[in-house]
């Protein structure tokens, strides 16, 4: 991520991040990162206003890897099971932050790619988990804290062609109920999973859509993360 938002230049725009500049991903990622080292110290939760503004320019590059070094290091030391807060209403373990740390850095270093003009990859095992946290964890906590409104929203199958994975969307009435299950929805999408990841996360259009194109279309109109 470091290595493409400088070769992009730390001005360039992100397109997948309408407004953002390298710069402001790179500094995004490393405050997300430093919170995570501090839920690690603090096992709660605590206002990140508290601390100290990241450096700008191209000091923040280096202020990033230091972020990414401490915070790996200091999920490294916990057994997944450890007991850790979250913000989820997830159970409350060093998993749910050791798998969200892999995700938002490999969908930002997908961001810094497409900065500089590279084409992103992620890992097909990797982008496939990606997808059951999205789906299962990420959607379902904004649909719930009435961040994303699914209503009117038909049934979608995702199925991934390279890796396992399969998952049934069922918007109902102001909820959505995921399911990880092959069953026929209003719609399918179907690929190899970094490229459904990507086109569920608005930073690309990969994938196959079979059915009412406008199921996918107006999910990820609507649900954004």
């Amino acid at each position: 991520m470091a290595a493409a938002a400088i070769e992009a230049g730390l001005d360039s725009p992100v397109p997948s991040c309408p407004g953002w500049t390298a710069e402001r991903l790179v500094r995004h990622t490393g405050s997300v990162l430093r919170y995570v080292g501090k839920v690690v110290e603090t096992n709660g939760p605590f206002d990140p206003k508290t601390l100290p503004a990241p450096p700008g320019g191209a000091l923040v590059v280096q202020w990033f890897e230091e972020m990414a070094t401490s915070t790996v290091a200091a999920l490294a030391t916990k057994d997944p099971s450890d007991e850790l807060w979250n913000w989820a209403s997830q159970p409350p373990m060093a998993a749910f932050w050791q798998r969200r740390m892999a995700h938002e850095l490999a969908m930002h270093a997908a961001d810094a790619a497409l900065a500089a003009g590279q084409e992103p990859h992620i890992e097909s095992s990797l982008a496939a988990d990606g997808l059951d946290e999205l789906l299962t964890v990420l959607l379902p906590v904004k649909v719930g804290a009435g961040g994303t409104d699914l209503t009117g929203v038909g049934r979608l199958h995702i199925h991934c062609t390279d890796s396992e994975g399969e998952w049934l969307v069922a918007p109902s009435g102001t909820g959505v109920e995921v399911t990880r299950e092959h069953a026929k929805g209003d719609a399918a999408l179907r690929g190899p999973a970094a490229d459904l990841l990507l086109r569920l996360c608005n930073r690309g259009a990969g994938g196959e859509v079979v059915g009412e194109p406008s199921v996918v279309a107006t999910l990820t109109e609507r649900f954004t993360f």
